[in-house]
C-alpha cells in the first residue's frame, strides 16, 4: 500500500489503485479511484491543466500530469 500525506496538486488525472490511500490537501483535474482505494482530507476539483504530460506511478498511486 503506498500512503501519500502532504498537500498534493494533480493538473490531470490522479488514479488512486485498490490499494492507495492519499489524505492532506488535494487537487485534481481528473480522478479515478479503484474499488478499495481511499481519499480524504481537503479535497479540490479544478487544478490548472498543463499542456505538457508526465507520469509517476507507485503501487496503488499514479499520477498523470
Amino acid at each position: 500500500m503506498l500512503l501519500i500525506a502532504a498537500y498534493l496538486t494533480v493538473r490531470q488525472k490522479l488514479i488512486i489503485f485498490a490499494t492507495g490511500k492519499v489524505t492532506g490537501k488535494v487537487s485534481y483535474g481528473k480522478l479515478v479511484i479503484e474499488e478499495g482505494g481511499q481519499i480524504s482530507g481537503d479535497i479540490q476539483f479544478g487544478a490548472a491543466l498543463v499542456a505538457k504530460s508526465s507520469s509517476i506511478e507507485k503501487s496503488g498511486l499514479s499520477v498523470a500530469r
